[in-house]
């Protein structure tokens, strides 16, 4: 065999065996991400067991406000960029009707729409204020709502959505991880 054969079988040989080891980089990478993905997902199961929240009061102020103190008694803090995907659920009964209703009310801290809850005001133990994770109100663009703490949250609805107060209103709260508590029945 002449040199030249033998360097393109030698040039034949290297690509075969850098697409052997493409391909095994490829296998060890599917893995990690495997094994990776799993993680994560168990971390989401001990963050759902240990996410735990306490409606501690509800006050109603109109017909489309509503005072709200909820406390973090669990063990998990949750970031303020995933208050967006919490959900607030006001069960009463509108103005006009006698049977009740369910309005899902949206994230909206800068109360930019007409319908929508906010944070007021962050307590640790009864007392203003926080010292871990601070949430920068009223922007809430950082911190998280840490275990002890409580949000004082404003509710506010839509003039369609305005509530019969002469009925009973029960709130449903839902972290981002699907944990819930509900509350009311006044």
């Amino acid at each position: 065999m002449s040199s030249f054969g033998t360097l393109i079988t030698a040039g034949i040989m290297a690509v075969m065996i850098m697409l052997v080891l493409a391909q095994g980089s490829y296998i060890i990478q599917a893995g990690i991400r495997t094994y990776n993905e799993g993680v994560e997902a168990l971390r989401y199961s001990i963050s759902l067991e240990r996410t735990v929240l306490r409606i501690l009061g509800i006050t109603p102020q109109s017909g489309t406000t509503i005072h709200l103190e909820i406390k973090n008694v669990g063990s998990y803090s949750i970031p303020v960029a995933h208050f967006d995907r919490m959900e607030i659920f006001v069960v009463g009964t509108l103005e006009n009707y006698t049977y009740p209703t369910v309005v899902r009310v949206p994230f909206d801290q800068l109360s930019i729409g007409k319908e929508g809850w906010r944070v007021v005001s962050v307590l640790t133990n009864g007392v203003m204020g926080e010292a871990l994770n601070p949430i920068n109100l009223p922007y809430t663009s950082k911190g998280k709502w840490d275990p002890s703490e409580e949000l004082v949250i404003m509710v506010n609805l839509d003039r369609e959505h305005a509530l019969n107060l002469t009925y009973p209103i029960n709130i449903i709260v839902v972290a981002p991880n699907g944990a819930s508590t509900t509350d009311g029945g006044f």
